[in-house]
C-alpha cells in the first residue's frame, strides 16, 4: 500500500507542471510590404518556413499584412525562409535569423508580375466616368475630369461649392499607377451622400476588399461611403477628401 502511494505522488507531481519552469521567450518577424512605386500592399501573403535548428523539426507558419501594409508573425528562435506574395506581383523571399524574446525586422518589395498584366485585360477607365455620374444623377456639377500631375485648383474649388451648395457633383483625377490606370473620384448626390470612388484598370486595388467598407463591381471600381457627419478637407495633393488621413481606407488614393 505504501508501494503505491508513493508510486501515485511521482505520476502527480509528472503530470502537474512546474511552477518554475521556464517557459521559450517570444519572438516574432514583422515589418512592411510595398510595391516598387513605395506604395503598400494590403493582405499580401507572409509565409515562414523554418530552416534550422533540425532537430526542432520544420515549421511552417503564416499570416497577411494589413491596411497599412504591415505584418507581425511569431515565432521561435531559428533559421526561416520568409516570403511576400501577392496576386499580381512576384514573390519575394529572405532568409532570417530570429533570435530568442526578439522581434526581427525585414520588409520586403514586391514588382508586377508580368505575366499577370498581360493575361489580365485592363479596364476601360470610362466605367469610372459612368459609376460618378450615377452616383451623382445625370443634373449634377461636372466639377471636371483631371489628368496626371494637371492642375487640381479649380477642379476642387468646384466641388468645395457644391457641396456647401448641397448641389450633386462629381469629379475625377488621374493617378500614375505601376503599368496600370489608376484614378481616384469624389461624388455627392445632394442629398447628402458622398462617396469616395477609385478606379484600377488591372483590379490590383480592388481584390481582397473588406466588404462592409466596400461595394466592388466588375468594373474594377470600388464605391467607398463617405463616413457621417461628411467633411470634405483638401489634401496636399491638392484634392478632396472625405477621410481622415489615419482612418481611411488603405485603396483611397487621395
Amino acid at each position: 500500500m505504501f508501494l503505491l502511494y508513493v508510486l501515485c505522488m511521482v505520476l502527480s507531481q509528472e503530470a502537474t507542471p512546474r511552477k518554475n519552469m521556464v517557459l521559450p521567450q517570444q519572438s516574432a518577424v514583422h515589418g512592411t510590404v510595398r510595391d516598387t512605386s513605395g506604395a503598400v500592399i494590403w493582405h499580401a501573403s507572409i509565409q515562414i518556413d523554418q530552416i534550422s535548428p533540425v532537430s526542432a523539426g520544420q515549421k511552417t507558419t503564416s499570416g497577411d499584412t494589413d491596411s497599412t501594409g504591415r505584418f507581425s508573425v511569431k515565432a521561435a528562435a531559428g533559421h526561416y525562409r520568409v516570403c511576400a506574395s501577392r496576386t499580381g506581383f512576384t514573390t519575394a523571399c529572405k532568409n532570417v535569423e530570429i533570435e530568442g524574446g526578439k522581434q526581427t525586422t525585414t520588409d520586403f518589395s514586391l514588382s508586377l508580375d508580368p505575366a499577370y498584366a498581360s493575361e489580365h485585360k485592363p479596364a476601360d477607365s470610362e466605367v469610372m466616368d459612368q459609376r460618378l455620374v450615377k452616383l451623382s444623377g445625370d443634373n449634377a456639377v461636372d466639377c471636371g475630369h483631371v489628368p496626371v500631375n494637371g492642375n487640381a485648383a479649380r477642379a476642387t474649388a468646384c466641388v468645395q461649392r457644391a457641396f456647401r451648395s448641397n448641389k450633386p457633383f462629381h469629379v475625377r483625377y488621374d493617378l500614375e499607377g505601376i503599368d496600370s490606370g489608376l484614378a481616384g473620384g469624389l461624388t455627392g448626390d445632394g442629398t447628402g451622400n458622398i462617396y469616395a470612388v477609385t478606379f484600377d484598370s488591372l483590379g490590383m486595388t480592388t481584390e481582397g476588399l473588406q466588404k462592409e467598407e466596400t461595394m466592388p463591381d466588375g468594373s474594377h471600381t470600388v464605391v467607398t461611403p463617405c463616413p457621417k457627419p461628411t467633411k470634405i478637407t483638401i489634401n496636399k495633393y491638392s484634392r478632396p477628401t472625405c477621410f481622415k488621413k489615419t482612418h481611411r481606407p488603405a485603396w483611397i488614393l487621395d
